[in-house]
């Protein structure tokens, strides 16, 4: 993109308006603080190219990355600090596990998933019509191959209770439902205004709408441990679970999540959220 601006600069409106109005008044860098964050500001492609691609090889994210999901996973690889002592071990895992077997069994098991979702929604009669809403239609596919990549296609089928945590109704969900529906209520939480002020406080739990979220997490998780038991164990009975191509599978092969079961349970959780973000 950066490369791309540099040729034309009318291309990015927004990099345009802020060279030509904004970095006039400005100087290049500045910085504001922010609900008690200090936040800076860079005017320039060509100083976001210094900072993020020669200067820091690796992203890491900001403390309210961090702060918004520690409720969920503890430390997956995607919001740990490049100098922590777990980072280079964990990197080199996940760098080995997925060769190019792998992702052939991988790329099986998304054509799989896509496949059986169009098939279940296509119009019961041949020749008839149905109307349906593209975006949900989407949102719910990319759930179900996400959730089949990380799990298998036979654990994605699986139901496992939620709590709503406004009502305090308990029902049966798929597992992609149970993962899309704590994300809305991640979200839910972000927007209390204490957690605006003090982003910190995402990690505790200070209202009957927290326990619930949290209730639901230890339920997902529950489920996630019992899956990797069974792969572990390769209990005869779990046959149809095993699955090569899929992520918990894939890791547990892996020098440093085959003996960090937690650690795994924090990337599949993370893979799903990162997922469902480019949609």
């Amino acid at each position: 993109m950066i490369q791309w601006f540099r040729r034309e600069p009318t291309l990015f409106p927004y990099f345009y308006q802020a060279r030509e109005s904004i970095s006039e008044i400005l100087p290049p860098v500045f910085a504001l603080c922010l609900f008690g964050d200090s936040v800076l500001f860079l005017n320039s492609p060509e100083m976001l190219e210094e900072v993020y691609v020669n200067k820091n090889l690796w992203y890491t994210k900001h403390d309210f990355e961090r702060h918004f999901v520690k409720m969920m996973v503890d430390s997956p690889i995607t919001h740990v600090d490049t100098h922590d002592p777990s980072y280079a071990p964990r990197r080199k895992s996940l760098s080995q596990a997925f060769f190019k077997q792998k992702l052939v069994q991988m790329t099986k098991i998304i054509k799989k998933a896509t496949l059986e979702y169009i098939k279940q929604n296509q119009a019961p009669v041949v020749g008839e019509s149905k109307t349906m809403d593209l975006c949900n239609f989407t949102l719910e596919m990319q759930s179900n191959v996400s959730i089949s990549v990380l799990v298998g296609s036979g654990p994605s089928k699986s139901l496992i209770p939620y709590e709503n945590p406004t009502t305090g109704e308990i029902k049966p969900v798929l597992v992609s439902k149970m993962l899309n529906h704590i994300i809305e209520d991640l979200t839910h939480r972000a927007e209390y205004p204490i957690n605006a002020f003090f982003p910190w406080m995402m990690a505790y739990r200070t209202t009957p709408f927290d326990f619930k979220f949290y209730r639901n997490i230890l339920t997902l998780k529950s489920f996630l441990r019992g899956l990797i038991k069974e792969r572990c164990e390769g209990a005869k009975k779990a046959a149809e679970f095993q699955e090569a191509g899929d992520m918990i599978s894939i890791l547990l092969e892996a020098d440093y999540y085959k003996d960090d079961h937690e650690a795994l349970i924090d990337e599949v959780i993370i893979m799903f959220m990162a997922g469902m973000k480019t949609i």
